[in-house]
């Protein structure tokens, strides 16, 4: 996969957490949430790097 369509697919999963986030404000799963979050923002940035 070329890197802007990984891009774009990483930020629709980013999109679905978030969404996701406003439904789980707490507890364990808001909390999974968060921590994908965060992984996805990173591998955006990776691919921003390359």
């Amino acid at each position: 996969m070329d890197r802007d369509r990984e891009k774009h697919a990483i930020e629709e999963k980013l999109a679905k957490c978030r969404d996701l986030a406003s439904e789980f404000r707490e507890g364990p799963t808001a909390e999974m949430i968060r921590i994908l979050e965060t992984e996805l923002r990173e591998q955006i940035r990776k691919l921003d790097k390359e």
